[in-house]
């Protein structure tokens, strides 16, 4: 039986670990869960202030968790040190792509061109017909300094660091390639032509998981298992923790408090925010416009994407509901999609260092009453309806930008749709916060649960509890779950002559990353100056 591998999600909120054994019997099975909060100061806008601190914190939380594992496949974040785009190159063999990788990560990468770690999977799921001269890449870039102390904090916890990933692909991995407990295996390939895309087009599915974080919100819209749009939003859980301590004059800490025991999306009063209308005849409502500017092409990527082109029914005048909405040319709007502003409305959803909704919902609240009474004044429907109004102001801005997500995908599928949407993240357990996206986006919506696609066996906390907070473990589950995807869905032979180029395995992760480190001999310095050994 292969050693159990732990996925470690550590964010500005939350650190959470996932054991996971993989049997021919029982499939993957999840042994032990653990959490707890990040450390104040540790964690800075996703970037560790101090790696052998942290490390040391992950060994006493693995040892009361019970993890045992010591090989680990973690992931890097953040709109200021990673980087996730896809983007078109035209067809080459590997050697030449590899190459010409080199030049296109400068191009899209701010950071130093000796500060990056790069990688990069082309993706299989594309026309690779004659007629087509192009192929769609997924290029992943992280400063090699953050890299470098994600690696150093594992040394520290005495770990034994696999591979470095993104947070995108984890939450896919565990919410679409992992089925009762087996890997799913991609479609096969037809070796005339890459990927026979009239044969998948029955089976295709177009899914977009939205992790609500603490920081940031991450979209990524995926076909057929393999993601083709990622994006990152700076509205989040700390946004409606900020909302919450402005409107109603409470400290941050009191906020967060307040949002856990309070925060209810009202969704029939959700249109006073959004300008949507609610309730009316199907016939009545209206459809989602746009129209084209002047101008900047649009790059899925972190946070550079606002797509500002597109008018939502929100922002129309009373006039502009008389008329009908202009019908797409979708071979325009895919060549002059203006990036837009997201405005100065949005400052007070930057990043802040504090605990979010993430598991704090279900974890015990420190105790504010000796300086902080919610009080008699006040009864709780009425606080219920304060929290909303404050927060609903954000809630209502994060639904355009998912909806401007949505309609650029369309745009440039050349009318495909997003079938159904999936949230997770601490975030996705704010109630009615499904119903009201489900409603706004017009496409269905359901919080998901990553654990019901496995085994769960721990003895430590009650299945439901665990079901409860199952949203938070999207990303950590999906780390764990790297090599039995990865293992199902071997890169594909048939794509490996001169003339084609090579599709990594679906779900694969960025497994190029760990070993660009050189972790040996990086191991042995981290090591050194941290005190621990390999035995400990």
């Amino acid at each position: 039986m292969p050693a159990p591998i732990v996925g470690l999600d550590i964010g500005s909120a939350q650190i959470k670990a996932i054991e996971l054994s993989s049997s021919g019997k029982d499939g993957l099975t999840v042994t032990n869960v653990a959490f707890m909060p990040t450390p104040v100061g540790l964690m800075q806008n996703n970037v560790l202030t101090d790696p052998v601190l942290m490390g040391r914190v992950i060994k006493q939380m693995f040892k009361e968790g019970s993890i045992r594992s010591k090989r680990v496949v973690g992931a890097v974040a953040g709109q200021t040190s990673v980087v996730v785009r896809i983007i078109e190159v035209p067809k080459m063999n590997p050697s030449e792509l590899a190459e010409t990788m080199k030049w296109e990560d400068e191009r899209h990468v701010s950071f130093a061109p000796n500060d990056v770690t790069m990688d990069y999977q082309v993706l299989p799921i594309q026309d690779m017909s004659e007629s087509n001269p192009n192929i769609s890449v997924l290029l992943a870039a992280a400063q090699q300094e953050v890299i470098n102390g994600y690696v150093e904090m594992m040394f520290a916890a005495g770990l034994d660091p696999i591979a470095i990933d993104i947070e995108p692909l984890a939450s896919g991995r565990s919410l679409l390639d992992v089925q009762n407990g087996r890997a799913v295996v991609r479609a096969t390939p037809n070796p005339d032509n890459a990927y026979d895309l009239s044969a998948l087009n029955a089976q295709r599915e177009t899914i977009a998981i939205v992790n609500i974080g603490a920081n940031n919100t991450d979209v990524s819209i995926y076909e057929d298992g393999q993601l083709i749009f990622p994006r990152s939003l700076p509205i989040a859980g700390e946004s409606l923790t900020r909302a919450v301590s402005e409107v109603l004059g409470y400290t941050m800490e009191q906020a967060e408090r307040v949002k856990i025991e309070h925060a209810t999306v009202i969704v029939d009063r959700m249109g006073e925010y959004t300008g949507s209308f609610y309730g009316q005849p199907e016939e009545q409502q209206v459809d989602f416009q746009y129209q084209e500017e002047p101008s900047s092409s649009f790059d899925s990527t972190l946070a550079e994407s606002d797509l500002g082109a597109f008018r939502s029914p929100f922002d129309q005048s009373e006039e502009d509901h008389t008329t009908a909405p202009p019908v797409p040319d979708f071979s325009e709007a895919t060549q002059n999609f203006d990036s837009g502003e997201l405005g100065d409305s949005l400052d007070r959803t930057q990043p802040i260092p504090r605990k979010s909704l993430d598991l704090a919902r279900h974890a015990p609240v420190t105790d504010f009453s000796s300086s902080f009474d919610l009080g008699s004044s006040i009864d709780s429907e009425e606080l219920r309806v304060q929290v909303f109004e404050a927060i609903a102001p954000v809630l209502a801005e994060m639904a355009t930008e998912l909806r401007r997500s949505l309609e650029y995908h369309r745009i440039r599928t050349r009318g495909r749709g997003v079938d159904r949407i999936l949230l997770c993240g601490g975030t996705a357990s704010l109630k009615g916060l499904d119903q009201f996206l489900d409603t706004e986006l017009q496409v269905p919506v359901s919080v998901a649960n990553p654990f019901s696609g496995v085994k769960v066996s721990t003895k430590q906390y009650d299945p439901s509890y665990l079901n409860s907070i199952a949203p938070s473990f999207a990303v950590a589950l999906g780390l764990a779950e790297r090599e039995a995807v990865y293992i199902a869905n071997p890169p594909d032979p048939a794509l490996k002559s001169a003339k084609k180029v090579a599709a990594p395995a679906a779900g694969g992760g960025l497994s190029a990353i760990a070993g660009k480190l050189k972790i040996p001999s990086f191991g042995k310095k981290a090591q050194a100056a941290s005190g621990t050994t390999d035995s400990e």
